[in-house]
């Protein structure tokens, strides 16, 4: 009878030390789990940067393009005997002024 109180205590302490040990673990796990949670975050947001920036540029060379285009109407219009009005000149001028090349 002896015996068993002592291994029950020794049972005990293993179990304590078994908890501890799987406290550990999971105090491990949970940061590596935080850390790739962490490195998707930055990922997706360069991601989604780059996305936006490429949306941007697409945007601008598009309304660069439109702009060139009418301004080549304008000019066209321009040779023609008839010429174009005030307003044909005002827009006419504006679109040079923000055309890029």
């Amino acid at each position: 009878m002896l015996k068993e109180p002592t291994t029950q205590a020794g049972f005990n302490k293993k179990k304590i030390t078994i908890v501890k040990m799987a406290r550990r673990m999971n105090l491990k796990a949970a940061a590596l789990r935080a850390e790739t949670i962490r490195r998707q975050n930055v990922q997706r947001h360069h991601k989604a940067a780059a996305v936006s920036k490429l949306r941007g540029e697409i945007q601008r060379h598009t309304a660069n393009r439109n702009a060139q285009m009418e301004l080549g109407r304008l000019h066209e219009a321009s040779l023609r005997h008839n010429g174009l009005d005030k307003a044909g000149l005002d827009r006419m001028r504006d679109l040079m002024s923000t055309v890029v090349k």
